[in-house]
């Protein structure tokens, strides 16, 4: 059981996904709305390099259409609707949707636009961004554009978590939950990184995260927040 005096963050894993189709506008507002502290989107590339918002490479999952991502225009994307709901929206849009009411996670997913990222952050401020990826190469690059954005490394290996985010110079370790342990835990703090864990789904599993000292959780289920809530945690910002 979590102390009743830590506190905690609680990230919508792809906005309020089990509301409203992922990683779309209304998934991101309706995250904000059921109190989330977070929300984490997802950004790929169109063919011309504008950032927009959804988790896979092609869109065959989304909308049943059997092509790249990136081979697509933002014109032919902006035509696509999720799950048959809701557009594809823009970093951009996002941004602007959220202005900074709540922390913003980017999982950059492909390398080689970041400088099209970064135009948009610097544009619309990142006192409230996170910048991440498995990719090492886009962590470091990101670093070189903006010195002073936040950023994340997500990564499953508990064995080399440390050593790579020390050399790195990350703010935030994104960790599979099922490979956090307090000892961990530590180690980053004593670095001053944070450790966030991925993805926590019940609540039985998010009081044992909290337990190991982590600083928070992606979630499908923001009723978690509400419940942990009540059980005397208290939330927090980054």
């Amino acid at each position: 059981m979590a102390p009743t005096n830590r506190r905690f963050m609680v990230i919508a894993h792809r906005g309020a996904s089990r509301y409203e189709p992922e990683n779309t506008l209304k998934a991101v507002l309706k995250a904000i709305e059921l109190g989330a502290d977070g929300v984490e989107i997802d950004i790929r590339f169109s063919a011309e390099g504008v950032p927009v918002v959804i988790h896979d490479s092609d869109l065959r999952r989304v909308a049943g259409i059997s092509r790249s991502v990136s081979e697509m225009r933002l014109e032919e994307l902006k035509r696509v609707r999720v799950f048959g709901r809701e557009p594809i929206p823009t970093l951009e849009e996002v941004m602007d949707a959220v202005a900074g009411r709540v922390l913003l996670i980017l999982d950059v997913k492909d390398p080689g636009h970041e400088d099209s990222i970064a135009k948009i952050l610097s544009s619309r401020g990142y006192e409230n961004v996170v910048v991440a990826s498995f990719l090492p190469r886009v962590i470091r690059r990101f670093r070189q554009l903006l010195p002073r954005v936040a950023t994340a490394l997500y990564t499953f290996r508990r064995s080399t978590a440390i050593r790579d985010a020390s050399s790195l110079g990350i703010d935030v370790l994104l960790l599979r939950h099922n490979v956090v342990t307090s000892e961990l835990v530590s180690k980053a703090h004593r670095l001053g990184i944070k450790v966030i864990t991925w993805v926590v789904n019940d609540l039985e599993e998010a009081r044992r995260q909290l337990s190991y000292g982590v600083d928070g959780f992606f979630t499908d289920f923001l009723e978690i927040r509400s419940a942990l809530l009540t059980g005397g945690v208290k939330s927090s910002t980054l």
